[in-house]
């Protein structure tokens, strides 16, 4: 039986196939070494924050003035409350009617892609890495965005290729996953839409200290570009500024008109009346207001999704008082946008 011989040709090609397989595992080897050394940067800064976090919240809890009077709910640690909403991170928001479109990833049966006709700028300079925040965290090739920086101003800017458009780039939700949550601040937000010339500068008011969050925009933008002016509030043990952010995402959204969520206001004395006010912290800023403003209505009594016996709120010198020896009433709260805090200013109790 002849043995086959292999002409030059054929070798050539074989050998430039083992070559580019052999580069291949090289750049894949580098790019895990490079993926642990970044981690390792990121679980270091991490564990400084925390401690220096933990820090705060003691100096905050000792300095502050209680005032026995009012009640704030928290929503990032809310759990379990009934309604019609979505919860992401430290924010709450109107329930998604169905799972939103996004901008740079195509959810597949076999995974997201990444679309990649953007491109990602970090204090002008184009940044390859920090495009990776744009992947969707199951892409495959997503690595991690995280420097250590000598000022503690970020202008990151973000422009989409319009010569290789892949669909429609309406979006109406702005969904960021910072890795030190909390650590930064988003003073500016300024938006150029496909086809207009127009600068649109988002209101950024009480964007601080930002967590994983939902940001829904007062209407759909044909995105062009997005530039975020962010402000670090920590500084490591090396005279640095940490900024990281493992996602952030860009969605087209539908919502349900009437989301609400289910809320109880719990004291630790009986409730002799509730008033009016409310404070509310939003993506909009904090709005001073009142709960017939805002349709809130509070009951006596909650039982298998069903709301019983309206209290009537006391409002200036009319004060209606509570007969019944109650500790817990629930709130009815319409969600028209994403919402951190909610305070009511005046749950006065008796003994």
């Amino acid at each position: 039986m002849a043995i086959p011989v292999i002409g030059s040709n054929e070798l050539n090609e074989k050998m430039l196939q083992a070559d580019k397989a052999i580069n291949t595992i090289k750049d894949r080897i580098d790019l895990i070494q490079s993926d642990i050394v970044k981690k390792m940067v990121v679980i270091r800064n991490e564990q400084q924050y925390t401690n220096e976090l933990s820090y705060e919240i003691a100096d905050l809890i000792m300095s502050s003035q209680y005032n026995a009077e009012r009640s704030k709910i928290i929503f990032s640690g809310i759990s379990g409350m009934d309604g019609e909403y979505e919860k992401y991170g430290t924010t709450i928001h109107p329930k998604f009617l169905r799972t939103p479109r996004n901008l740079f990833n195509v959810i597949t049966s076999s995974g997201p892609l990444f679309r990649g006709n953007v491109s990602v700028y970090i204090n002008d300079v184009i940044s390859t890495e920090a495009k990776h925040i744009l992947m969707h965290d199951h892409c495959t090739g997503k690595g991690i965005y995280f420097e250590e920086l000598n000022e503690d101003t970020v202008n990151m800017y973000i422009e989409i290729d319009r010569s290789n458009l892949l669909g429609d780039t309406h979006v109406n939700v702005i969904e960021v996953n910072p890795y030190l949550a909390g650590s930064f601040d988003i003073e500016t937000i300024q938006i150029k839409e496909m086809y207009s010339p127009d600068l649109v500068v988002l209101n950024a008011n009480d964007l601080q200290r930002i967590g994983r969050s939902r940001i829904i925009l007062d209407k759909k933008y044909e995105l062009f570009s997005i530039a975020f002016t962010f402000k670090l509030r920590f500084k490591n043990n090396i005279d640095k500024y940490p900024f990281g952010i493992q996602s952030l995402q860009f969605l087209n959204a539908e919502f349900k008109n009437d989301s609400y969520i289910i809320a109880p206001v719990t004291k630790k004395e009986n409730i002799e009346f509730i008033g009016t006010g409310v404070i509310i912290r939003s993506v909009a800023g904090i709005e001073d207001s009142t709960m017939i403003k805002k349709d809130i209505t509070i009951y006596f009594d909650y039982d298998n999704g069903i709301l019983k016996n309206e209290i009537e709120l006391s409002e200036d010198d009319i004060i209606y008082p509570i007969s019944r020896n109650v500790k817990t009433v629930y709130a009815h709260i319409p969600i028209t946008t994403s919402l951190f805090t909610i305070e009511f200013n005046q749950v006065k109790t008796r003994l």
